[in-house]
Formats: C-alpha cells, sequence, structure tokens
C-alpha cells in the first residue's frame, strides 16, 4: 500500500498516536505523537520494527497482546483505558480504535488509533463523583427543561436509584418537585442577569415543616444561555436557632445586643429598641452601635461615652444609667463571640437591677441596724454578766462551805455558757453585715496547735477518747493572718466532734495545697470523728443559722446552733470553704480549707529530711494513735517496727543485732520494764506518751523524754534529732486557753478604775486588792480626767471601760494622754470588741491593752501584771515560799503528801497546773467507778479503779492511790468480799480529794 503525501502530512500532524503494523505486527507507519510518545524523535526510527520490541510499558504490552489477539481474528477493537504517561508519571486516560487491515480477503495488517481522552474523562469522573455526594440537591436543566445532571439526593427522593437514570428525562418526570416555584424563579431570572435565592417552606409526606434555600443560575457560552443549574439545600437547622433568637429579641425582657467585629449592630432586643426610643429592634440591624442612642437627646454623648471607655470591653460591671423616665442600675456582661478561634462579635446583655439594688440597699440598711443593735445589745449584755462572774469570783475566793462552793461553780459555769451564746450572736451578727474585721499578725503554727490541743485534750480525756493530730511537716512554721479566728474555727469543729462521739477517736489532719504563690499558704484541716454521725437528710442545713441536729442520740448536747454557721461564715472570708462528708453512725468528717500569709524565708513547721538512718520502734496500744505515729515517721522516710507488747520491744532492744536508734512507748505498759533497759543502751533515743491519767510515782528517768498525747510532729522531730522533749510544754490545761495566773504582789501601786457601772468597778478593784493594788474609782471619763488632773503624781495604771456615757473610754485616753506624765502610764481598756479593727482604734487613742470582757481573774490579772513590772512587783509563791521556810506547808490538801506530789511533778508550777487538771477530770473517774461498780463487769471496774492509781498519786492522794491499787488487785483475784469492804473506802476518800482539790485552789489562785 503506497503512502501519499498527503498521508504524510496527516501523520506528521495529527495529535493522535497512530500505529499501521503489518500481519507480522512490523510497523510500517506511525504518527510523529506515537515516536514522541515512545521515546523517540523521528517516526523513521521506529519503521521496520516489530511493534513488541519498541512498546516497553508492560501495562501498554499486556494491552497490545490482547488487541492482536482480537484483530487476529478480524473484530474491530475500541475501548477507554487508563495508563501512566511516562514522561510526566500522570495518569491518564486513552481511547484505542484499532481495525484490521484487508485487501480482496488478503490481510494487509492492522491500524490502530489512540487519542487522549485525560481532561475530559478526569473532569466527567470528578463531575460525577461531585453530583453523587452533594448534601444538597443539584440539577442541571436545559432550555426545553430536559435533565441534563442531577444529584443523587434528587433522584432518590423522587424513586430513581441514581442520578444516571435522570439523564435526558424531563422535569416533568419528576413526582416531588415543586414545579410551580421554579417556573416562578425562571420567570424572575429571566427579568434579570444574577442569580434567583429563594428560602421556601415545604412539608415532607410525614408532615414535617423543612426549609429549603434555592439557588437558580444561568449556564452561559459565547451563544447564550444553553442550560440552567439549580441547587438546593436544607437549611431547617440554620433556621431554627436565627428563628429562635429573633423570637428571643421580641420577646426577651432583658436588654441585648449582638455587635459585629466592625461594631455594627447584628442584633437587639426590643425591649433595649424601645427603651432607647425605637419601635422595633430591626431598625437597628446593620447600623453603627451609637446609632443606639441617637435618640436619646441631650444624653446621647453621655451614653457614646460611657460605653466608648468600657462598655464593649468583656467582662461584667454594674452601670448606673440615667433613662428619660428615671435612673437605673444594669447589671451588664460583655463576652466575645468566637467560633475555632475566630472572633466573629461580641454579645452584650444587661439586667435591670434597680429594684434589686433598692432592696440590697434596704436590706444592707437593715443588717447594719441589727449588727448595731446586737453590738450594743451584746455590750449591754456583758456589762451585768462582768458583775456576775466577777462577783462571783470574788465570792469563791471567801469562806465558804461545800455546799456554797458547789453553787458558786455552778453559778460560774451557767454564766460561761450564757457569754458563749452572746459571744456566738455577736459574731454571727458581723459576719453576716459584713463587719467582721480580720486582724493580719504573724503567728507560730505550733503555738496555734498547743493551744487547740491543751483545750481539747482535757475533753477528750474525760470522754475516754482518742485524740490524734496529723501535722504535715510541710505546713509553714509561722503563718500571717488572725490567729484567733483560725483558733475559733479548730476548736469549734474539735468541740463538736467531741460533744457527738460518745466512744472512738477524733482526729485533727491538716496539710498544705499546692500554690505557685510563695507569699500565701492554703491549708486543708479535716477534722474526723466516729461518732453519731448525721442523716444525709440534715446535712444540706447544718451550716444554717440556728441548725441543729436533734436527735435522742445528742439532746443533751448544748449549743446555740450558730457553732458551724459561724465557722462557715469565718472560713469562706479566709477564702476557703467548709465542707462535711457524714454517715450516720459512722461518724463525721469536716473539711476545710483557709488561706493565711507567710512571711519571707518561712521554713516548713519541722524538718525530717536528715533521718534516713534512724530506726524506729514503737510499742503503743491504741490503734488510731498507732497508726499517727506510723504517718509521721514515713514522712522522715521511716518505716517504724511495730510491738505488740512490752516484753517484745524490750527484747528487740536487748536481744537484736541491730537494735533500734529510737524507741517511742506508751507509759502506762512499758515503762517499768522500758526503764530497766534505759542505762544499759545509751545509746538509744526514749520517747514516752502520756495520758492524763497516768501515774508518774515512779519518777521519770531523765534520758527519757516525756509527752501528753497527742503526738506533734514538731516534738518527733525534735525527738528524732535528739533533743530532750519536756512533757510540762505538752501538758493539756484545764480552763481557758490563757496560761495559769501567776500569783504576784504590787507595793506602792495605785490604779485608776473608770467604769460607768458601780458593779463592775467593785469587781475590778476587788481583783486589783486581791494582788495588792490600791483602787481610785471614776464613774465618768470627765470624772477620770479631773481626778487625773488634782492628783500630785500619774496613777500607776488606769483601767477604763470602753463604752461610757457622755465621754466614752477612746476619748478619755485621748484626754488623759494630752495630761502631763501621762505619756507612758499604761491605759487598760474593759472592751467586749477586741477584733482587729477595735483594736487599731484603740491604739491610736492611746490605749495600750484591752482586758476583754466579761472579765475573769485569769487574764485580768496577766494583763496587769505585764504592765506593771519592776521591783514594785514581786513572786507571790516565791516569797511565801521564803517566809514559811522550815516551818511546812500551812494551807495544803489534807490527807494528801506534799512532798511526794512535788517529787512526781517535778515542782509547784507543774503540780498547780496538774491540780488544776485533776479538779477538771476528777468527777468524770467518780463517775466510772459508780459506774464500773453498777455494771457488774469486771473489766469497766478493774479500769476505773485502776485510773485511780496514778490519777491519785500525782497529786500526792497516796492513801486513795493505794486503796484504789488494792481494790484494783481485788477486782482481779475475784474477791467480793474484798470489794464490798474496800469500794466504800474508795468512793469516800475520792469525794473528800475532790473536794480538797476544788477548797486548795479556790484559796490559792
Amino acid at each position: 500500500m503506497g503512502k501519499s503525501s498527503f498521508d504524510g502530512l496527516l501523520m506528521e500532524l495529527t495529535p493522535n498516536i497512530v500505529f499501521i503494523v503489518d500481519p507480522d505486527h512490523v510497523i510500517s507507519d506511525l504518527s510523529k505523537a506515537a515516536a514522541e510518545y515512545l521515546g523517540f524523535a523521528s517516526p523513521s526510527e521506529l519503521v521496520g520494527k516489530r511493534a513488541e520490541e519498541v512498546v516497553t510499558d508492560p501495562v501498554l504490552v499486556r494491552y497490545l497482546q490482547g488487541w492482536f489477539a482480537r484483530l487476529g481474528k478480524g473484530f474491530e477493537v475500541e475501548e477507554v483505558f487508563p495508563l501512566v504517561d511516562p514522561k510526566t508519571d500522570f495518569f491518564g486516560w486513552y481511547n484505542l480504535r484499532a481495525y484490521p487491515l484487508a485487501r480482496d480477503g488478503v490481510s494487509l495488517g492492522y491500524a490502530f488509533f489512540l487519542s487522549d481522552l485525560t481532561g475530559l474523562y478526569s473532569n466527567k469522573t470528578i463531575l460525577n463523583t461531585l453530583v453523587s455526594s452533594l448534601p444538597g440537591e443539584t440539577l442541571v436543566f436545559s432550555q426545553a427543561q430536559r435533565i441534563i445532571l442531577s444529584s443523587d439526593r434528587l433522584a432518590r427522593r423522587n424513586g430513581f436509584a441514581s442520578y444516571g437514570e435522570l439523564t435526558g428525562k424531563s422535569l416533568a418526570d419528576l413526582p416531588q418537585f415543586d414545579h410551580d416555584a421554579l417556573q416562578g424563579m425562571l420567570a424572575e431570572l429571566g427579568a434579570g442577569d444574577g442569580p434567583v435565592i429563594k428560602t421556601t417552606k415545604e412539608e415532607s409526606p410525614s408532615g414535617e415543616i423543612r426549609w429549603f434555600r434555592s439557588d437558580l443560575r444561568p449556564i452561559r457560552s459565547a451563544g447564550g444561555t444553553f442550560s440552567y443549574i439549580l441547587t438546593r439545600f436544607n437549611v431547617t437547622e440554620e433556621i431554627k436557632p436565627r428563628a429562635i433568637l429573633e423570637s428571643l429579641m421580641d420577646s426577651a425582657s432583658e436588654l441585648i445586643t449582638v455587635v459585629t467585629p466592625d461594631n455594627r449592630i447584628e442584633y437587639a432586643s426590643l425591649r433595649l429598641a424601645k427603651q432607647l426610643g425605637f419601635s422595633s429592634w430591626r431598625v437597628l440591624a446593620g447600623k453603627p452601635w451609637r446609632h443606639l442612642f441617637s435618640k436619646m437627646g441631650a444624653q446621647k454623648e453621655a451614653f457614646e461615652r460611657l460605653f466608648e471607655h468600657g462598655g464593649f470591653e468583656t467582662g461584667s460591671k454594674l452601670l448606673r444609667v440615667e433613662w428619660p423616665d428615671g435612673p437605673a442600675h444594669l447589671d451588664c456582661r460583655i463576652d466575645s463571640l468566637t467560633f475555632e478561634g475566630e472572633p466573629f462579635g461580641r454579645f452584650g446583655i444587661a439586667v435591670d437591677m434597680t429594684e434589686v439594688v433598692a432592696a440590697r440597699e434596704q436590706a444592707e440598711s437593715a443588717l447594719r441596724v441589727k449588727a448595731a443593735f446586737l453590738a450594743n445589745m451584746t455590750h449591754e449584755l456583758r456589762t451585768p454578766m462582768n458583775a456576775v462572774l466577777g462577783m462571783n469570783e470574788l465570792l469563791s475566793r471567801t469562806e465558804l462551805s461545800p455546799v456554797q462552793r458547789n453553787y458558786a461553780e455552778q453559778i460560774r459555769a451557767s454564766a460561761s455558757l450564757l457569754l458563749s451564746i452572746i459571744g456566738d450572736i455577736l459574731d454571727f451578727s458581723r459576719i453576716e453585715a459584713g463587719k467582721l474585721v480580720f486582724s493580719e499578725a504573724p503567728y507560730r503554727t505550733e503555738s496555734l496547735l498547743r493551744d487547740v490541743v491543751n483545750l481539747i485534750g482535757v475533753k477528750a480525756h474525760e470522754k475516754g477518747l482518742s485524740f490524734t493530730v496529723d501535722l504535715d511537716p510541710f505546713v509553714p512554721a509561722t503563718l500571717v493572718g488572725d490567729e484567733i479566728r483560725v483558733k475559733q474555727v479548730l476548736i469549734n469543729l474539735l468541740n463538736n466532734a467531741v460533744k457527738f462521739t460518745p466512744k472512738g477517736e477524733v482526729s485533727l489532719v491538716i496539710s498544705p495545697v499546692a500554690d505557685r504563690d510563695a507569699s500565701r499558704a492554703i491549708l486543708r484541716v479535716s477534722v474526723r470523728d466516729t461518732g453519731v454521725g448525721i442523716p444525709r437528710d440534715r446535712q444540706a442545713r447544718l451550716f444554717e443559722e440556728f441548725s441543729r441536729i436533734d436527735d435522742g442520740a445528742n439532746r443533751a448536747v448544748e449549743g446555740t446552733g450558730l457553732g458551724l454557721s459561724i465557722c462557715k461564715g469565718l472560713v469562706t472570708m479566709m477564702g476557703g470553704d467548709l465542707t462535711v462528708e457524714s454517715e450516720e453512725g459512722a461518724g463525721s468528717t469536716f473539711a476545710a480549707t483557709i488561706r493565711q500569709g507567710v512571711p519571707a524565708g518561712t521554713p516548713p513547721v519541722a524538718n525530717l529530711t536528715a533521718f534516713r538512718g534512724v530506726r524506729l520502734a514503737v510499742f503503743e496500744r491504741d490503734a488510731a494513735v498507732r497508726a499517727s505515729l506510723v504517718r509521721m515517721a514515713r514522712y522522715a522516710g521511716i518505716e517504724p517496727e511495730l510491738f505488740d507488747s512490752p516484753d517484745a520491744l524490750a527484747a528487740a532492744v536487748s536481744e537484736s543485732p541491730t537494735p533500734p536508734t529510737h524507741v517511742i512507748f506508751e507509759y502506762a505498759n512499758a515503762y517499768a520494764g522500758i526503764q530497766r533497759l534505759v542505762a544499759s543502751r545509751p545509746g538509744v533515743a526514749w520517747l514516752s506518751l502520756l495520758t492524763l491519767s497516768d501515774f508518774l510515782g515512779g519518777g521519770k528517768d531523765p534520758a527519757v523524754s516525756f509527752v501528753f498525747k497527742p503526738l506533734l510532729v514538731t516534738s518527733f522531730a525534735r525527738f528524732l534529732a535528739g533533743e530532750y522533749v519536756d512533757f510540762t510544754a505538752t501538758l493539756p490545761l484545764a480552763g481557758t486557753l490563757g496560761g495559769p495566773v501567776v500569783p504576784f504582789r504590787a507595793r506602792g501601786v495605785t490604779a485608776l478604775v473608770v467604769d460607768d457601772n458601780a458593779v463592775n468597778r467593785k469587781v475590778a478593784e476587788g481583783f486589783l486588792k486581791s494582788v495588792d493594788i490600791s483602787v481610785v474609782e471614776a464613774e465618768s471619763g470627765a470624772e477620770a480626767v479631773v481626778l487625773a488632773t488634782k492628783r500630785p503624781e500619774p496613777f500607776d495604771v488606769v483601767l477604763l471601760d470602753q463604752i461610757m456615757p457622755g465621754m466614752d473610754g477612746v476619748e478619755t485616753a485621748q484626754r488623759l494622754r494630752s495630761l502631763e506624765g501621762y505619756a507612758r502610764v499604761p491605759i487598760l481598756a474593759f472592751t467586749a470588741s477586741a477584733d482587729g479593727q477595735s483594736l487599731e482604734r484603740f491604739r491610736a487613742a492611746g490605749i495600750d491593752d484591752v482586758i476583754p470582757k466579761p472579765v475573769e481573774l485569769a487574764p485580768f490579772l496577766v494583763c496587769v501584771r505585764k504592765w506593771i513590772q519592776g521591783e514594785r512587783v514581786s513572786d507571790a509563791v516565791a516569797a511565801e515560799a521564803g517566809a514559811e521556810a522550815g516551818k511546812g506547808r500551812v494551807n495544803w490538801i489534807p490527807g494528801f503528801d506534799h512532798e511526794a506530789a512535788l517529787r512526781y511533778t517535778g515542782g509547784e508550777k507543774n503540780l498547780g497546773a496538774i491540780l488544776a487538771l485533776f479538779e477538771k477530770t476528777a468527777p468524770k473517774l467518780l463517775e466510772k467507778i459508780e459506774s464500773g461498780r453498777r455494771s457488774g463487769d469486771p473489766a469497766a471496774f478493774r479500769a476505773s479503779a485502776h485510773a485511780l492509781v496514778g490519777s491519785c498519786a500525782n497529786v500526792g492522794a497516796m492513801e486513795l492511790s493505794r486503796l484504789a491499787r488494792a481494790l484494783e488487785d481485788a477486782i482481779l483475784a475475784g474477791d467480793p468480799d474484798a470489794q464490798d469492804r474496800l469500794y466504800p473506802l474508795v468512793h469516800a476518800e475520792l469525794r473528800a480529794a475532790i473536794a480538797g482539790v476544788a477548797g486548795y485552789l479556790k484559796e490559792n489562785g
């Protein structure tokens, strides 16, 4: 077959890949595009070669083999196939057409024509994928309303399996289609150039209302519009929030605005629009925010300035605005509107708080009046209470019969309870009115806990409770805050725990909460007990004022129901919270967080980092105390060895190849055995734990440290460090948080007592004369100034009442300070207001110190002695001891051995404290031995007798101790005759001892 020049030109110019091969697959002709595709510069390089030699792509080779097979059978071949372009590595689509060539029945070979369809085929595939996956409905149709293309979603809604079945059909073939709406949009499109967008409502076959947004656009070419594209999206979920928002704008009672990032109004509530003079909020949409105030007349600029200078800053604020109908208070909040971190405007809402603010101001005014009334009333109540307690104190120091002395003690107890109630009412009123002021002063953590433990320890011991204190060693050693108020919270919570716990244990746990601010400490305080618990339905009301858990388990417990409410208020004011967890019959846990300051450079309360090599042995029967010791040891990285008997402990100390370096043991059951080992083990440190009823008659080995339970981590750290721990520092005091009264005598001292109440003056005079201080009385501040002016020499000390008619205590102090000679005279004030704010005012007026009302002898004399020092003051005990040297003690308790008591307790100071403790606890011992006798339980009877042995010997009641020991032996021996003989003797001796100690303490202060 010849080749014309025209054929050659076609082969040169055609963009298609063309091959002509003979029956043996030898290439006889090909296009330039085919040569280039195969990587050759000219077709002539390929002519005469077999097709299989020049085609190297393995995929194309397989295709070629299949094509030759079919062509050899006389079939034509037409197919579309994918192939990777070897020059670009791009994936392409090609259309092949191949024909057998023959003449007169003789095969001449084969012709191959390949066209590149990549662009068309890819676009079609993408378009098909797009229309099948669009979330909305898409329809492309011709001017004759024949369907060219549609989405699967539209096809399926109209009953077709896929969009392919719709191609070529008429729009009339769509049963679920709004033809009228489309005709209207086509008419509207014909009247303009732009697209037509409509939001329409449709009802589904199930009756559901749905909203659609339809977009109709023409598809144009150079010849004009040849088709249209309609897209529809279900916007029901978008319409709903918008409808809700617009409805909210119409009905909201709040003043609401939504502002775009460029400060244009997008939404506003109808209430705001009408308040600003507009009939509808919709007229504001799209306007700059200043347009809000365009109808405010003369106030327009004021409102613009108000909002320009902070009205559009995010956050909350209370604004006072002047509406045309009067002033109003608005509680405003503005927040940024963001989506995925991108801002798209601001939302502002304001609530009219005018009535609330007015009501609050009225309530605050009422609270101020109530607080002032309660403060005045408590002061007025404290004045007669001061007289009752003071005169009772003076009465009790006179010669009284036992019955009379008992009456006096009952008066004191009842008056003290009433005073506590008055204090609760005053604290509650101050907290409620927000008038309670905290003082800020540094204080030692250990001192605070010692005071708390001293008070609670006695009460816990009286009820036979185990009392432990777990103090985290990382708590700062010094804190800054109101120590009195922190102490008040702890004592109140612990008092409640002891009151409502008939048996078991009470524990105090204090630990720090991690905080990045080194200048403050957040303490978590937990008070746990094993008491009666609180029913769940009453826990929610527990912190309300006057709320009490009144049931059969605690009806005998006294109180106002204000204690926990006050604690809650105090803790809240200290930046913390107070919570409770309780189960009826299983105890309660009160947890408080308290924020206090921390001075720079403050160390932790105990350093336990240097004791890794310590080997600690512990014998303690009380499980709670034992667990507390283990926790303290683990703070130091020590795993203590626990022993269940004194013998096992002694064996470990004396026989172990690695004996302990430190030993902690309970005194009652182990001291006798341990004492024999002390001398033989000089390298061992010993610490004995005492209870208040332990008998120290065996003496105290100087190599052994003694402490009263509960053991604090501070004493534990000192013990590990090898320091001697003095038990007198841990002795619980039976009385107030202050120290015991140290009697003194003042020679040549004259005091001016100023009080408008004559009885109060007599009380102060009686107290002062008991230490030989002369007294001059004045019933008013004015009279005090006159007396001070006329006196040749200044008074040595001035005691005055804070509140007096006419010239009060503050003004009196200021007037006295202005007199010659009174610049340094101590001025002390009697007051019921000892809070931080009052103290600052007193100091500014020249008042040196305060004596709380009602006045009690102990703090009164402590305060007076603090300000009268020097040669004019002498220690009364030392003076009396010197005067009575060689004569024996004249006022000692009948039947008690004074020398033995001094030997057991270590001195007069300790003896006085332990006598006070005996006076507090002995009535309980009497009750226990009586109940033990009645119960018929030998164990309880023996325990009550055993408790008397040590307690009585400690104060020198040796005969009573001997009788109690004999009674205990009789109980152990099961000898009822001996028990019947000894019990009446023990009972009578104990009653006499109680009366004797009480009388001695009254006579000796």
